[in-house]
């Protein structure tokens, strides 16, 4: 019998969250994605995302059911990709941040259908960001909202 790699025991993180827009720019394509807080401590999520290039996956809810109801999750669309978070911002309930996609790496058809869904998000390695890609972009204050 071969030996199968269990994808689910070599991840790193896995969070529920609500997708917010998609915003199209000249070479990035970035999907905001809101996190509550109980998923997610501030020092958990300065440590596996602000400043990281994650590999891994995002998955959109299939339905209409909310991405607080873990319980009642169906999966529905799903793009395995790499994407950068440059950074996050808190609240008082949810911790929120930019999901940025090179734009010749993803289908931007297939990332449209997540806005505006529940969802997960399934980071299976984390690496920082090389600093020649991270520059003086202006960071967005609208990540998913």
């Amino acid at each position: 019998m071969a030996a199968t790699k269990d994808k689910k025991a070599t991840r790193v993180v896995e969070l529920n969250v609500s997708f917010g827009n998609v915003n199209i720019g000249e070479d990035t394509v970035r999907l905001g994605i809101t996190i509550m807080r109980k998923e997610i401590s501030v020092a958990q999520a300065d440590k596996h995302l602000c400043g990281k290039r994650l590999i891994g996956q995002i998955v959109a809810q299939a339905g209409e059911h909310n991405a607080d109801q873990p319980e009642m999750f169906e999966a529905g669309e799903t793009i395995e990709a790499t994407f950068d978070v440059k950074s996050f911002n808190v609240k008082r309930k949810s911790i929120s941040c930019g999901l940025t996609f090179a734009i010749a790496s993803v289908d931007i058809i297939a990332l449209a259908y997540f806005a505006k869904r529940g969802g997960k998000l399934i980071v299976d390695e984390i690496a920082e960001i090389p600093k020649e890609e991270e520059g003086d972009e202006e960071e967005e204050a609208d990540d998913a909202e």
